[in-house]
C-alpha cells in the first residue's frame, strides 16, 4: 500500500511538474515574442500577447525619468498600439531575457526578468521587468506589464 502511495505521489508531482513546465515555456515564447513585437514595431504582433480585458494595464518608467501609464483602450487597439510601437527605439539588432522568475497559480502567472536590448549602434538597454498574465481559453495573455529601465553599475552590466 505505501508503495502504491509513493508511486502516486510522484506520478501526480511529475505530472504536476511538467505541466508547469510546459507553462512556463509557453510564458517565456510569448515574453519574447511581445519584446520582439514591441522593437520591431509590429503592432498586430503585439497585440496577439495582450488579454483583452478591462483591466489590462502598462506602466513604464523611462531613462529619462519620466513615467508612462498605459490602459486596456491603449494596449488591445490597433490603432492606439501601432502609436506606441512606433515611440520604441527600434532599430535593436537582438535583446535577452534572463533571471526569469516564474510563478504560476492555476490560471494565472506572475513574471519577473531582466531584459538586455542591444541595438545596432552597440549601445545597450536594461530594464527590470514585470508581467501578470492569465491563461484564457487555453493561451497566456499578457494582463499587466511594468518596465524600469536602469543604467548597472560599471561592474554589474550584463552582456
Amino acid at each position: 500500500m505505501k508503495t502504491l502511495v509513493l508511486f502516486l505521489f510522484c506520478g501526480a508531482w511529475l505530472t504536476q511538474a511538467s505541466a508547469q513546465s510546459a507553462d512556463e515555456s509557453s510564458i517565456k515564447a510569448l515574453l519574447e515574442k511581445q519584446t520582439k513585437a514591441g522593437l520591431t514595431r509590429d503592432a498586430a504582433g503585439m497585440i496577439q500577447t495582450w488579454a483583452n480585458v478591462p483591466y489590462a494595464s502598462r506602466l513604464v518608467s523611462l531613462p529619462t525619468g519620466k513615467v508612462v501609464f498605459y490602459t486596456n483602450e491603449d494596449l488591445t487597439q490597433p490603432q492606439q498600439i501601432s502609436q506606441m510601437v512606433s515611440r520604441s527605439p527600434g532599430e535593436a539588432s537582438e535583446f535577452t531575457h534572463t533571471d526569469y522568475q516564474v510563478r504560476i497559480n492555476g490560471a494565472s502567472a506572475f513574471v519577473t526578468f531582466i531584459s538586455t536590448v542591444s541595438k545596432a549602434d552597440g549601445q545597450k538597454q536594461y530594464a527590470h521587468e514585470v508581467r501578470y498574465l492569465e491563461k484564457l481559453q487555453q493561451a497566456w495573455k499578457v494582463v499587466h506589464a511594468s518596465q524600469v529601465f536602469y543604467t548597472p553599475a560599471p561592474d554589474q552590466a550584463r552582456r
